[in-house]
This record gives structure tokens, sequence and C-alpha cells, in this order.
């Protein structure tokens, strides 16, 4: 379904670069980021070419904005997940819980964050924060047993330091 700039809400400008977005939104559903271009996210917006280039330098720019709002939209989802328990574990299982149940019930999103090519070193970084201030709580309270918080880290996360 596609979304018509008038039925957005904020100034034109505004609602043009949201109907950017909403495109290439829709077009990495079916394609990796490596594939999209300016012409075909513009045609589907239904703008003209040109109109692109008061918004973004390039397609990465774009891909950037969508990468950002996709990590926004995944921070406000599990904000508060933590709040309620002073056990780290319980925060970091109720944060990885409410992760693989978003892209479980939305694929789309799922696919969108890990699939198509889309930056995600926001989400990445946020969540291996929020399991590093866990890590080294737990660890000072001592419910953890840990010689290396940073390695502790990237075991768990599955990521380099």
């Amino acid at each position: 379904m596609k979304i018509r700039i008038e039925s957005l809400p904020g100034t034109k400008r505004e609602r043009t670069r949201d109907q950017l977005l909403v495109s290439a939104q829709e077009l990495l559903l079916d394609h990796n980021a490596a594939a999209l271009g300016i012409r075909q996210v513009t045609t589907h917006a239904g703008l003209v070419h040109a109109s692109f280039y008061n918004y973004y330098p390039d397609v990465a720019a774009l891909i950037g904005d969508l990468g950002e709002l996709l990590g926004a939209t995944h921070t406000a989802a599990v904000a508060g997940l933590g709040e309620g328990s002073d056990d780290p574990a319980v925060r970091f299982a109720r944060i990885t819980r409410q992760t693989l149940r978003i892209v479980a019930q939305q694929p789309a999103f799922g696919r969108l964050m890990f699939d198509v090519g889309l930056p995600i070193d926001r989400l990445g970084g946020e969540l291996r924060l929020r399991l590093q201030l866990d890590i080294e709580e737990g660890a000072s309270r001592g419910i953890f047993d840990v010689a290396d918080i940073d390695i502790a880290v990237s075991i768990v996360s599955g990521a380099n330091s």
C-alpha cells in the first residue's frame, strides 16, 4: 500500500522527506540496499527525480536516515523494559526477548533491520552498551562472575570490541 504525501503530518518538506523514506522502506522489502537507486525511489514515491537532491545527496544518506529511524523505533519498543527490576540479567533477558519478538511478529521489520544492508550500528551500539552496563552491575553485585567485562560483552553479543 502506497502512502500519499498529503496523508502524512507535518510541512510539505517533511512529508516529502517522509515519502522518500517510506518508498525506500517499501522497496527494500523486495531488494537489498545495494540495489536501491534514486530513480527507483523517486518513481515509487511519485516524485520528480531531481527532487531527491533537495533532501539527500545520495542513496547512502537516505539509507542512513532509514537505518536511524528503524533504530529509534526499536529503542522506543524496548524502552522501559528494564524498569521495575534491579536484576541486570532480567533486564537483559527482557530486552533480548522483546527484540526477538519484534522480529518474529513483524518479519518486515526484522528483514529491514538485519537482511537488506541497512546500517544498524546505532541499534547494535545501544544494545551492546545496555548489555555492558548490566554485566558491570551484575559483576559489582556478585550476580555474575566476570574476569573481563569487554570479553564477556563480546561473547554474549557476538561482536568484536
